[in-house]
């Protein structure tokens, strides 16, 4: 069984979109994705499971939202499908109000990420 989510037509050259949220307070959360890792190296890192995407008796997959006080979304027939509606969620109730940044912004604060600085 192959996991990755990549398909035979993904472009490698298109951007994710991704969501982030800064407080005021200076704390950065986001849904892990392996590009965003530099973000990691902007002050102290915490890296925590907020939700679960599992396999039911019946083969179908639920996107346990309940670590962070939300729902169980499902069944779905796909893993895919559970994956969507998990960052879906997890978007539009858990980072709130999400900053969605352009390609560019991303771009530029990754060039200014310096790892002397840690």
């Amino acid at each position: 069984m192959n996991s990755n989510r990549s398909s035979s037509s993904h472009n490698p050259h298109t951007m994710t979109p991704f969501s982030i949220k800064i407080a005021q307070d200076g704390t950065i959360s986001f849904i892990y994705y392996d590009q965003l890792v530099p973000l990691l190296h902007a002050g102290t890192a915490a890296i925590r499971r907020v939700s679960h995407v599992e396999p039911t008796r019946t083969g179908q997959w639920t996107a346990d939202l309940t670590p962070v006080g939300g729902p169980i979304l499902g069944p779905f027939v796909l893993r895919e499908q559970a994956l969507q509606a998990e960052t879906t969620w997890l978007s539009q109730h858990y980072l709130r109000s999400p900053i969605v940044p352009t390609p560019s912004s991303i771009s530029k604060a990754l060039q200014s990420y310096s790892p002397e600085h840690n």
